[in-house]
């Protein structure tokens, strides 16, 4: 079983299920909270806020937030007043993100692999108390100082990236990664060679760098029914093609039911496309079923190189949170 566990609930929940269900976590010994955000569902900022202020021990994680919509001051500016209101709990989780199309329509094709390493830099820089003047290719900042001292001079950075380019600039400059929801043990192992050569190339010992993923989970005494209530999720993520990297680490990406799913979420159906999610697919990008079973597939995720599941409850959430911790 997992020593450590962190919980991602959906931006579609309530913001009384966020509390409840945060609140249990913290009292059963989860280590982290991530707050994911959608582009136009409840953002991440503000629920972090709120979790700070009645929550005192669980970490609080964006998972994830992009450089785009939020500038890198900007961003060194919200996480500083976080980390003070949370008694220096956060996580600046980053990444490229999937829906950019609101950037990119004013701005042009965004160069992720700079625009990340120049946020991260600038951000540090902030956060550790320097005045900043930065000449970036995507970022420029003059003579920028934060006006007040933040709770202390370095903030985790964890970066939500798939791809090799991605990987590996998180071993050369993060402080941990976070895999992306239906990573496989198989993609965790390619991730982690990544990380690794990233790590090589600044002369890191990658062991150092925290390696996260994402877990879609459900659980039931029920365990056909716990993987049923997994299809349209999954169905979406293997409609994105974004998630060609890890359908082919997978072994997945010729695999039959691959083309109807992504033929029928294209045209908007995610009901008919999660018909055609059969349960090899269930078993290959979640971790369901009966609680024994559950805990069996975490322990696949620790032995290729995780070392913090973050599960991502479908289903019954608050025995997600009682049964797997």
């Amino acid at each position: 079983m997992a020593k450590r566990l962190g919980l991602e609930i959906g931006h579609e929940a309530t913001i009384e299920d966020l509390i409840k269900y945060m609140k249990l976590a913290e009292e059963r010994g989860f280590e982290s909270a991530w707050i994911p955000e959608g582009y136009y569902y409840q953002d991440a900022i503000t629920r972090m806020a709120l979790l700070s202020s009645i929550t005192s021990k669980i970490k609080l994680a964006t998972g994830i937030i992009n450089p785009y919509t939020r500038s890198p001051p900007l961003i060194a500016m919200t996480f500083a007043t976080l980390d003070k209101m949370s008694n220096n709990r956060t996580i600046f989780g980053l990444g490229p993100s999937l829906r950019l199309w609101l950037y990119e329509t004013h701005r042009g094709p965004a160069k992720h692999v700079v625009a990340i390493k120049e946020c991260i830099d600038i951000f540090r820089d902030l956060i550790a108390g320097k005045t900043v003047n930065y000449d970036g290719d995507v970022f420029k900042v003059q003579n920028v100082r934060l006006g007040f001292k933040p709770g202390r001079d370095h903030i985790p950075v964890y970066l939500g990236v798939m791809g090799p380019r991605m990987l590996q600039l998180a071993g050369e400059i993060a402080d941990g990664v976070l895999l992306t929801n239906g990573a496989t043990p198989d993609y965790v192992k390619f991730a982690l060679e990544n990380v690794k050569i990233g790590a090589e190339r600044r002369g890191r010992d990658y062991r150092e760098i925290d390696l996260a993923s994402l877990v879609i989970l459900s659980v039931s005494e029920d365990s056909e029914g716990a993987k049923e209530v997994t299809r349209e999720l999954v169905a979406y993520l293997v409609g994105l093609p974004a998630f060609d990297q890890i359908l082919v680490e997978s072994g997945l990406k010729d695999y039959e039911a691959v083309t109807p799913i992504r033929k029928a979420v294209k045209a908007g159906d995610i009901r008919e496309a999660a018909l055609y999610v059969n349960d090899e697919l269930v078993e290959a990008l979640t971790v369901s079923g009966n609680p024994k079973e559950c805990r069996h597939k975490l322990e696949k995720f620790t032995a290729a190189g995780v070392n913090l599941p973050v599960i991502t409850p479908c289903g019954d959430l608050e025995m997600a949170i009682k049964e797997i911790y």
